[in-house]
């Protein structure tokens, strides 16, 4: 059965074929989206970001624009036993300027 969390944790032990899903600041509106990096053994796990709901609703008024970004969610499933750090990073594309808006760092064991 999927696991769902409400904050990244630190380490994620997970069996083959087991998944940990974790909601996601989203950001797409400001031009941020999420990168990860596997360190150890990439294969062990497999990662995604999903929306976690439909995109905005439209705005009541046609003078106003539509704006803003949908949820998201980190979704980690262990593929085979190994040990993986799973690094992820909401920044904007790699020639900005900008600082990343946040990052973290989960160590995945497989069993």
């Amino acid at each position: 059965m999927p696991a769902l969390s409400s904050d990244p944790p630190p380490e994620l032990h997970l069996r083959q074929g087991e998944t940990f899903r974790c909601p996601l600041r989203g950001a797409g509106a400001a031009g941020y989206d999420w990168r990860w990096t596997i360190d150890g053994d990439p294969a062990a796990i497999a990662v995604a970001v999903e929306p976690s709901v439909p995109g905005p609703t439209p705005a009541p008024s046609p003078n106003r624009p539509t704006v803003g970004s949908i949820g998201l969610i980190l979704v980690v499933r262990g593929v085979h036993p190994g040990i993986a750090r799973l690094n992820m990073v909401l920044a904007r594309p790699a020639r900005s300027i900008a600082p990343p808006l946040q990052s973290f760092s989960v160590a995945v064991t497989v069993s």
